[in-house]
């Protein structure tokens, strides 16, 4: 029951033009609007430039990690974390 919700959660955020990560198409520009990880990650991600707010692209979603640029700044993150980062 708790994974239909989530489904459903992240359907709605679609729906609203707002998507995790992982599916932003390469070369698009978008904006985070939500960090959905625990503290220690977000002082990590905080550290790296990856704020609410900040404006990122997509280079790469290809394999088991995204690919993104941030300023004059590559990063590489997990797929896993790449979810819980919403952007529009």
């Amino acid at each position: 029951m708790e994974s239909v919700k989530v489904m459903n959660s992240v359907a709605v955020d679609m729906v609203a033009s707002k998507m995790p990560l992982v599916f932003v198409p390469y070369g698009k520009e978008v904006e985070i609007v939500e960090i959905r990880v625990d503290d220690n990650i977000k002082k990590r991600f905080c550290s790296l430039g990856l704020l609410v707010g900040a404006k990122i692209t997509s280079l790469s979603n290809e394999g088991d990690c995204v690919i993104l640029k941030l300023k004059d700044t590559k990063l590489a993150l997990n797929k896993s974390l790449a979810m819980k980062i919403i952007v529009i």
